[in-house]
């Protein structure tokens, strides 16, 4: 920040800049960064440091802005690249890509799972989150059925047409 007096004003300048990496974007680990600088008069007997925190926090949001523009076009690059069969659309009042809905339509036909069977797995990894946090919290293994807060799991798992395990694991081995 620099400052020069001039009158009853000073005129100061002020940068902020941002960067980050994007990681799962169409170029592994990209790096876009932004900075933005503004040159503006301050009046006299204005606090400097609560001045130049405001500019500086504005300046700062139009760069990570930026940056979230640049990491959202680069996630549409790699879906675009990596599934040809979805087409994205430019919506004209946000500005954004969005995919189309018919390209999308059904995109889970060849791997989808029922919702009673997927409420058969949820349940069975509840019993194991649950078990594993109580031999966390108390050093001892036991069946999930003596843990409290089980039953519900433990209905939905011995009622369904899965018949998952529901001690199928060991933690402590692990």
């Amino acid at each position: 920040m620099d400052g020069e007096k001039n009158g009853d004003e000073m005129k100061i300048k002020i940068s902020s800049s941002f960067s980050g990496v994007i990681s799962r974007g169409s170029y592994e680990n990209s790096r876009p960064g932004f900075s933005a600088e503004v040159e503006t008069e301050m009046a006299e007997g204005d606090d400097l440091i609560a001045f130049t925190n405001n500019v500086q926090k504005d300046l700062q949001k139009v760069c990570y802005e930026n940056f979230k523009a640049c990491e959202e076009q680069a996630v549409v690059e790699r879906v675009t690249k990596e599934r040809q069969d979805i087409r994205f659309y430019d919506c004209p009042e946000c500005g954004k890509k969005h995919s189309s809905v018919s390209s999308i339509t059904g995109w889970d036909a060849d791997f989808f799972v029922p919702p009673h069977e997927l409420q058969q797995y949820a349940s069975q990894g509840n019993l194991y989150d649950l078990q594993a946090k109580h031999f966390i919290e108390t050093g001892k293994w036991e069946p999930v059925e003596k843990i409290e807060g089980s039953w519900t799991d433990l209905v939905i798992l011995k009622k369904g047409n899965l018949k998952l395990s529901v001690n199928g694991w060991n933690f402590p081995a692990f």
